[in-house]
């Protein structure tokens, strides 16, 4: 499991830096045309915004598997070890099931907007509805391999309890 997310942990950062380009790119092209031609592609905001789309999902799960995530830090050096490892496994329990939810329900909008084409490149919606069920798998993925890491990892530093002469 762990090569596996290895590789779609890398996939993702090519994936994020060649959306960033892109919607780099066609906004940029889109002010130069704009400023010095007088002349606006109808497309590029369209595009720019379901390039954001994907690269907030696939970020999303990037930063499951990184840990990088809002979480209270502060806790984990007041708790021992075992108390930090629950608290880990809750955080990475509740990212599962929000991983299933967004893969659920993404692949139930995705015959509905199947048929809705994009105003202005004019492709079917469910092409950028599509990153919700993918970003959904990845961080599904992304929190199980988590989890088994968590769960089987020995325990680093021994609780204060534990260590204490009373």
């Amino acid at each position: 499991m762990r090569a596996i997310c290895d590789l779609a942990y890398g996939v993702c950062r090519a994936l994020g830096v060649l959306l960033a380009i892109g919607m780099t790119s066609v906004v940029t092209i889109n002010i130069v045309s704009r400023y010095f031609f007088d002349y606006s592609f109808s497309w590029s905001e369209e595009a720019a915004r379901y390039m954001m789309v994907w690269m907030t999902m696939i970020g999303a799960a990037m930063a499951v598997r990184k840990w990088s995530h809002f979480r209270l830090e502060f806790l984990e050096h007041v708790v021992g070890s075992r108390v930090r490892s629950v608290l880990h496994s809750i955080a990475l329990f509740a990212t599962l099931v929000v991983g299933c939810l967004l893969t659920w329900e993404g692949l139930v909008w995705l015959p509905i907007t199947n048929h809705q084409l994009a105003t202005a490149l004019q492709v079917p919606m469910s092409w950028f509805y599509c990153a919700v069920p993918f970003g959904g798998v990845l961080v599904t993925m992304f929190a199980i391999d988590s989890l088994v890491d968590e769960w089987t990892k020995p325990s680093a530093v021994p609780d204060r309890e534990a260590s204490s002469p009373i």
